[in-house]
């Protein structure tokens, strides 16, 4: 399924509740490891702990990840500019079918924004699709827990 500029919500509403069942798929685990990996009179520490570090790194990520997409939005409208070499062409097109001249240039730079907004979020979903992989990796590599995994007593 390809991203355009003129999608409709259900067609990005489906891989975003993907991303949420998988995404629920990680962190249940991790709590239960992070869990196991302490003593039962510790579990209750290490539930608050673990969340707590969840959000603020959710906190950061949300962060890194708006600043990512506004500065390579910033830089794809800036490459788009610079490779548009029939600009003037399509103005003047615009203006000949009657369009006044400064709707002509808001018309075409909207063309531009949108576009390069629509490629940083195709660059900002590819960066992240890197992190979930490289995360689902590491977790093959934490140390095992001795025990059965029980979660009730962070609860």
């Amino acid at each position: 399924m390809g991203f355009t500029p003129d999608m409709a919500f259900i067609q990005m509403a489906g891989p975003m509740l993907l991303t949420g069942v998988f995404l629920m798929m990680f962190i249940i685990p991790v709590t239960g490891l992070c869990m196991a990996s302490v003593d039962p009179d510790e579990q209750e520490d290490s539930a608050g702990i673990s969340n707590f570090m969840r959000v603020l790194g959710g906190a950061f990520a949300t962060s890194l990840v708006q600043t990512g997409w506004t500065n390579a939005a910033r830089q794809n409208q800036a490459e788009l500019t610079g490779a548009m070499t029939q600009g003037q062409a399509t103005l003047d097109g615009m203006m000949a079918s009657g369009a006044p001249p400064e709707a002509a240039r808001t018309l075409l730079a909207g063309l531009l924004e949108g576009q390069s907004y629509m490629l940083a979020t195709l660059n900002v979903f590819a960066a992240i699709a890197i992190c979930f992989a490289f995360a689902a990796t590491l977790i093959w590599f934490v140390p095992k827990p001795k025990g059965p995994i029980n979660t009730s007593g962070g609860h």
